[in-house]
């Protein structure tokens, strides 16, 4: 049981600093480097964030279940949930800021992709 927490936690941590550092990082570059006419809510720049938390989201799951105690599938659910439940709150911030497809399709694609991860440690 302690295990199974300890598991979700670091693939919680894992994601959040991951996707958090690589935003910054992005911003960052992006302020120094982009005509001032360029956004980062273009369209590929979302779809951009969005394949960052896929990647991101296989990365937690894989070592979510790499630290779960023998059976990685309700410890990778939790996560899954947890993140859901996280992105979601950090989404309705942005909500009428960002097109519908970016917060549906990053909300819909969480919970397949850490299962991605998941399945990725047990092949």
């Amino acid at each position: 049981m302690i295990r199974n927490t300890f598991a979700v936690i670091v693939g919680f941590v894992v994601w959040t600093l991951l996707f958090i550092s690589s935003k910054a990082l992005l911003i960052g570059g992006a302020a120094n480097s982009w005509s001032s006419g360029s956004s980062l809510l273009e369209p590929g720049m979302l779809v951009f964030f969005i394949l960052l938390s896929v990647i991101f989201s296989v990365i937690a799951g894989l070592i979510t279940a790499r630290l779960a105690h023998m059976q990685p599938i309700i410890p990778t659910l939790i996560l899954g949930l947890t993140l859901l439940t996280a992105s979601f709150v950090k989404q309705m911030q942005f909500w009428d800021l960002l097109p519908i497809w970016y917060h549906l399709s990053s909300l819909l694609l969480l919970i397949p992709s850490v299962f991605m991860g998941a399945r990725l440690q047990t092949t």
